[in-house]
Protein backbone atom coordinates (compact mmCIF):
# COMPACT_ATOMS: atom_id res chain seq x y z
CA UNK A 1 0.00 0.00 0.00
CA UNK A 2 0.97 3.48 -0.54
CA UNK A 3 1.45 3.82 3.87
CA UNK A 4 3.71 1.09 3.82
CA UNK A 5 6.16 2.11 0.85
CA UNK A 6 6.14 5.68 2.73
CA UNK A 7 6.86 4.06 5.83
CA UNK A 8 9.75 0.98 4.26
CA UNK A 9 11.57 4.74 2.55
CA UNK A 10 12.73 6.03 5.46
CA UNK A 11 14.19 2.87 6.53
CA UNK A 12 17.96 2.75 7.48
CA UNK A 13 18.16 -0.60 5.81
CA UNK A 14 17.79 -2.55 2.65
CA UNK A 15 14.08 -3.43 1.29
CA UNK A 16 14.02 -6.02 -1.57
CA UNK A 17 10.60 -6.19 -3.27
CA UNK A 18 9.64 -9.35 -4.19
CA UNK A 19 7.84 -10.31 -7.62
CA UNK A 20 5.47 -13.51 -6.75
CA UNK A 21 2.98 -13.07 -9.24
CA UNK A 22 4.29 -15.47 -11.63
CA UNK A 23 7.11 -17.45 -12.70
CA UNK A 24 7.39 -14.93 -14.85
CA UNK A 25 8.85 -11.63 -13.94
CA UNK A 26 6.30 -8.93 -14.52
CA UNK A 27 9.12 -7.07 -16.01
CA UNK A 28 9.78 -8.94 -19.15
CA UNK A 29 6.23 -9.19 -20.28
CA UNK A 30 6.50 -5.48 -21.89
CA UNK A 31 3.77 -3.25 -22.89
CA UNK A 32 0.07 -4.32 -20.82
CA UNK A 33 -1.92 -6.84 -22.66
CA UNK A 34 -5.22 -5.66 -23.94
CA UNK A 35 -6.52 -9.17 -23.41
CA UNK A 36 -5.72 -12.87 -21.84
CA UNK A 37 -5.98 -14.00 -25.34
CA UNK A 38 -2.67 -11.07 -26.68
CA UNK A 39 -0.75 -12.19 -23.09
CA UNK A 40 -0.90 -16.10 -23.65
CA UNK A 41 1.44 -15.83 -27.20
CA UNK A 42 3.80 -13.69 -24.53
CA UNK A 43 3.81 -16.12 -21.82
CA UNK A 44 4.25 -19.39 -23.63
CA UNK A 45 7.44 -17.52 -25.13
CA UNK A 46 8.89 -16.50 -21.92
CA UNK A 47 8.49 -19.59 -19.85
CA UNK A 48 10.70 -21.72 -20.99
CA UNK A 49 13.74 -19.71 -20.00
CA UNK A 50 11.42 -18.40 -17.00
CA UNK A 51 11.37 -22.00 -15.15
CA UNK A 52 14.97 -22.66 -15.88
CA UNK A 53 15.43 -19.57 -13.06
CA UNK A 54 13.13 -20.53 -10.79
CA UNK A 55 13.26 -19.92 -7.15
CA UNK A 56 15.05 -22.76 -4.73
CA UNK A 57 12.17 -24.27 -2.58
CA UNK A 58 14.47 -23.51 0.68
CA UNK A 59 16.14 -19.96 0.32
CA UNK A 60 19.43 -19.23 0.42
CA UNK A 61 19.88 -15.98 2.83
CA UNK A 62 22.97 -16.71 4.83
CA UNK A 63 24.50 -13.38 3.57
CA UNK A 64 21.11 -11.55 4.65
CA UNK A 65 21.76 -9.14 8.02
CA UNK A 66 20.23 -11.32 11.19
CA UNK A 67 19.64 -8.04 13.38
CA UNK A 68 15.58 -7.84 14.39
CA UNK A 69 14.01 -4.44 13.73
CA UNK A 70 10.65 -3.33 13.98
CA UNK A 71 8.61 -2.94 10.73
CA UNK A 72 7.27 1.15 10.92
CA UNK A 73 3.85 -0.14 10.45
CA UNK A 74 1.55 -2.84 11.98
CA UNK A 75 2.13 -6.45 10.69
CA UNK A 76 -0.89 -8.36 9.72
CA UNK A 77 -2.68 -10.69 12.37
CA UNK A 78 -4.33 -13.58 11.32
CA UNK A 79 -7.31 -13.77 13.52
CA UNK A 80 -7.86 -16.47 16.29
CA UNK A 81 -9.52 -19.37 15.44
CA UNK A 82 -9.50 -19.06 11.71
CA UNK A 83 -10.75 -22.14 10.42
CA UNK A 84 -8.68 -21.25 6.80
CA UNK A 85 -5.73 -20.12 8.30
CA UNK A 86 -5.56 -23.78 10.36
CA UNK A 87 -6.04 -25.25 6.71
CA UNK A 88 -2.91 -23.96 5.67
CA UNK A 89 -0.79 -24.29 8.63
CA UNK A 90 -2.02 -28.05 8.38
CA UNK A 91 -0.83 -28.41 5.00
CA UNK A 92 2.13 -26.70 5.82
CA UNK A 93 2.66 -29.53 8.34
CA UNK A 94 2.02 -31.85 5.94
CA UNK A 95 4.73 -31.01 3.36
CA UNK A 96 7.47 -30.36 6.17
CA UNK A 97 6.73 -33.32 7.65
CA UNK A 98 7.05 -35.48 4.67
CA UNK A 99 9.71 -33.16 2.52
CA UNK A 100 7.33 -32.85 -0.78
CA UNK A 101 9.10 -30.49 -2.53
CA UNK A 102 7.03 -28.94 -6.44
CA UNK A 103 10.26 -28.33 -7.84
CA UNK A 104 12.42 -31.83 -7.45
Amino acid sequence: TPAHNRAVAKLDRAVFAIDSNSIIPLSLYGKPAAAAAHLRPRMHKLFAEAWQHRANVEPSIDDLPKAKFQPPFPLWQPPKNSRALKAIQDKLDFVRRFKLFIYD
